[in-house]
């Protein structure tokens, strides 16, 4: 997840803050090319994070780039590899920083799961789409998305889950994860592919059929992250509707900085 923010610099070099003018940062750094010189760069980092304008064809304002993996990515992999179930695999996710996935879960009893991961700042004002003044407060990070609240479903009624880079987020969701999906239709798409039987019997698609669960009686509430202790069987059936989060929106994969 990042943002933009323009900094005003004056003729001694340094950018407007709420508190004042203040001198930017510069680190060194120095990059070996095969058969030629070697080529240092200066590179100037204010409160936001590092200016990015060089990187940007055409472009004259000094942009500073303010980005969650600045703050530490979250190095979680032992623990989801030793989780023992939908708990503790949430629980494992919630430490990691960035960048923001889409993670699915599938374990031996055949139950299924999917979380969005990743920080995602609560903005004092904007959704992060465009470039914003950074010379004031008025747009600044005050928070993070807290981990339950970040999209996430156990034991789907329809029993697929699908993650395709489209829409995670309901109408009327209360925080502002991204202003653009891709892909729209291709969850869909895999919906209505996973829900031909035939499809289900390939040899080469077994591996898919952990994602692909038919309940056997009514699941838990598709926005719990409480695990239900009710079998869940392999898919019988090519009927089964899509898979919906509790407010109504296909719960299907895409989480997406708004300037990535």
């Amino acid at each position: 997840m990042e943002d933009d923010f323009i900094e005003e610099f004056n003729a001694q070099g340094q950018y407007k803050t709420p508190a004042g003018w203040l001198d930017p940062r510069h680190r060194q750094e120095t990059i070996h090319v095969k058969g030629k010189p070697d080529v240092t760069l200066d590179v100037v980092t204010t409160r936001h994070g590092p200016i990015i304008t060089e990187l940007l064809p055409g472009e004259t304002r000094k942009i500073a780039l303010r980005w969650t993996l600045q703050d530490g990515m979250g190095l979680m992999f032992f623990d989801v590899n030793s989780a023992q179930n939908w708990n503790d695999f949430r629980k494992a996710f919630s430490t990691f920083g960035a960048p923001g996935q889409n993670v699915m879960y599938a374990d031996v009893d055949g139950h299924i799961g999917y979380q969005a991961t990743g920080r995602v700042p609560i903005r004092a004002a904007g959704d992060g789409s465009l470039p914003v003044s950074g010379s004031d407060d008025a747009h600044e990070w005050i928070g993070w998305i807290p981990f339950d609240e970040m999209p996430h479903i156990y034991d789907p009624p329809g029993g697929i889950l699908a993650t395709a880079n489209g829409r995670i987020t309901p109408d009327g969701y209360r925080y502002s994860i991204s202003t653009e999906w891709k892909l729209r239709g291709a969850p869909t798409a895999s919906i209505a592919f996973w829900n031909r039987e035939e499809n289900l019997r390939r040899p080469t698609c077994w591996r898919c059929r952990w994602m692909c669960r038919q309940p056997t009686t009514a699941s838990a509430p598709t926005n719990s992250s409480t695990p239900s202790t009710t079998p869940r069987t392999p898919r019988s059936a090519p009927n089964a509707p899509p898979t919906f989060c509790a407010t109504g929106w296909p719960h299907v994969g895409g989480f997406r900085g708004a300037n990535d």
